[in-house]
């Protein structure tokens, strides 16, 4: 009986270990809005990442990430508004944040 129990117990850990694992391996992505658009800066497991897509469907223009995981993202709205930023991995994860953008006046 304690055979079994050790194994399943060492099975269990196993399993959730490589769960866990892939929990950690997601994009973080960080927006700070500014007058005339925002800075979108993306890491993954803390590491910056450079060379991903970002782009803003709504303006048709697309960016990417520098070295340092950093863009700024420009708008051409006056006045605050919501915006929609896509941010793709080439070959993995996207996402879509939505931030509001504070009046350029």
């Amino acid at each position: 009986m304690k055979t079994f129990i050790a194994a399943l117990l060492a099975g269990t850990f196993a399993f959730s270990a490589s769960a866990f694992a892939d929990l950690t391996s997601h994009l973080s992505v960080e927006v700070t809005p500014q007058r005339g658009g925002a800075w979108v800066f993306v890491e993954k497991n803390g590491v910056p990442q450079a060379n991903i897509d970002v782009s803003v469907p709504s303006q048709k223009s697309a960016y990417n990430t520098k070295s340092d995981g950093r863009v700024f993202v420009y708008t051409n709205r006056e006045p605050s508004h919501t915006l929609a930023i896509n941010i793709s991995e080439q070959g993995g994860e996207s996402l879509t944040v939505r931030r509001l953008i504070p009046s350029s006046r």
